[in-house]
């Protein structure tokens, strides 16, 4: 991982199909965070969960974390994933549509980017079959 801060607040918007995330044991998309492995010290994320199968907007800092379940979503199709994050405020939205909006546990420290796939086996499956 890089240690490049890119700063604190900002817009970031990209593009992606997700239909093939059920294969990991947890993704972490577009996941800003200060020091990784340490979502305490920071962290903004799209987040997929293995263990429970659910889609869930995360944030985290020093004070503790909030989920918001993303509920039963249409993942087969590319879509636009957004995250709005101003101080005290970070908004989650899908193709323009606010799915999440978190008032607590907004971090305040220059974040980097990155996108983190995992498995149980410690590799990135295929994306076939």
């Amino acid at each position: 991982m890089a240690n490049k801060r890119y700063g604190a607040y900002g817009t970031f918007q990209a593009k992606a199909k997700l239909s093939g995330a059920v294969k990991f044991n947890s993704l972490y998309l577009f996941l800003l965070e200060n020091h990784h492995g340490h979502p305490g010290d920071g962290l903004i994320s799209f987040f997929y969960s293995g263990v429970d199968e659910k889609y869930y907007a995360w944030s985290q800092d020093a004070g503790g974390g909030t989920l918001t379940d993303l509920g039963a979503l249409d993942w087969t199709a590319e879509q636009t994933f957004r995250i709005e994050w101003a101080p005290g405020q970070i908004v989650f939205k899908i193709d323009r549509e606010v799915v999440a909006t978190h008032n607590t546990n907004v971090p305040a420290v220059a974040m980097s980017w990155c996108l983190e796939a995992m498995t149980q086996e410690g590799s990135i499956p295929s994306s076939e079959g």
